[in-house]
């Protein structure tokens, strides 16, 4: 409900994911660009998202691998 006094939400533009390359990515790690906002992020199928953290059974399977 928009009540008088309140302005109307500005409508937002969605763009489509733009996808990139792992060099491309590697250069943005390289050239600090993920260290300024402090949140962990990962390249999946193309796509920069935040990663999740890691639990008790992450640790464990590195653990294992690392033998």
């Amino acid at each position: 409900m928009i009540l008088p006094n309140q302005p109307a939400a500005e409508p937002t533009l969605m763009l489509p994911p733009w996808r990139i390359s792992n060099e491309r990515y590697l250069d943005m790690v390289e050239a600090g660009v993920f260290e300024r906002g402090g949140e962990k992020v990962e390249l999946i199928r193309g796509m920069i998202v935040p990663m999740s953290p890691a639990g008790p059974d992450h640790h464990g399977v590195l653990l294992r691998l690392n033998r």
